[in-house]
C-alpha cells in the first residue's frame, strides 16, 4: 500500500493492561489493515463503487458491546487503545456516534488531518451535531485551514443557537473566531 496514511505512532505500541481488550484491539487493528488493503486492491463494480468483502455490519448488540468499550477507554483517556474498535465502528456500523468516537480518537491523538473527514462523516448522518461541526472546525484551523474552520465554529455557533446546553460551546466557538480572525486579518 503506497498511499497509506499512518499515524504517528503505531496503533498498539502498549498493550493495554485488560488482556480481552488488548485482544480485541488488536484483532479491530489488524482487520483494519486488511479492511484498507482490500479497498486499495479492489476493482470498481458495474457502478464504479469499491466494495470491500470484509466490511459486514455489526449487529446492534455487538455495536453497543464495541461502543461501550471504546467509550470507556477515551473516558479514561486511551484514546490510542479505543481508536481501533472506534475506526471497527464506524467503517462497518456507520452511524454518526461512531464516526464521532472515531474522530474524537484520531483527534486526541495530534491527527486532525484524519479527524476532520470522520467528523465531516458524522455531520452527513446528523447535519445538527453541534459538537462534531465545532470539532471539525478545530480541526480546520489545526490544519491550517483559517477561512474553513471560521466557517465551521460560525455554523456550530448557529447550530448550538437551539439549545441553552450548547451556550458554552458557543462562547468558545465566538473566541476561536475572533482569534482565528485575528491571525489572518479579518475583523
Amino acid at each position: 500500500m503506497n498511499s497509506a496514511v499512518t499515524l504517528h505512532a503505531p496503533l498498539h505500541s502498549h498493550a493495554h493492561p485488560d488482556p480481552q481488550i488488548a485482544a480485541l484491539v488488536q484483532s479491530l487493528g489488524a482487520g483494519l489493515i486488511g479492511i484498507a488493503e482490500q479497498v486499495q486492491d479492489a476493482a470498481p463494480d458495474e457502478r464504479g463503487q469499491v466494495v470491500a468483502g470484509a466490511v459486514q455490519p455489526l449487529t446492534p448488540q455487538r455495536c453497543d458491546e464495541f461502543y461501550a468499550i471504546a467509550s470507556r477507554l477515551c473516558d479514561d483517556g486511551q484514546f490510542r487503545h479505543a481508536l481501533p474498535i472506534a475506526l471497527h465502528l464506524a467503517t462497518h456500523a456507520r452511524s454518526p456516534r461512531h464516526s464521532f468516537i472515531a474522530a474524537t480518537c484520531l483527534q486526541r491523538l495530534g491527527e486532525p488531518a484524519l479527524a476532520a473527514p470522520m467528523y465531516a462523516l458524522c455531520l452527513i448522518g446528523d447535519p445538527a451535531h453541534v459538537a462534531a461541526m465545532f470539532r471539525l472546525g478545530e480541526c480546520l484551523a489545526a490544519t491550517g485551514r483559517q477561512d474553513e474552520a471560521i466557517q465551521a465554529f460560525e455554523t456550530a455557533i448557529d447550530l448550538g443557537r437551539a439549545d441553552e446546553a450548547y451556550l458554552e460551546l458557543q462562547q468558545l466557538a465566538r473566541r476561536r473566531i475572533d482569534r482565528l480572525a485575528a491571525r489572518i486579518g479579518r475583523s
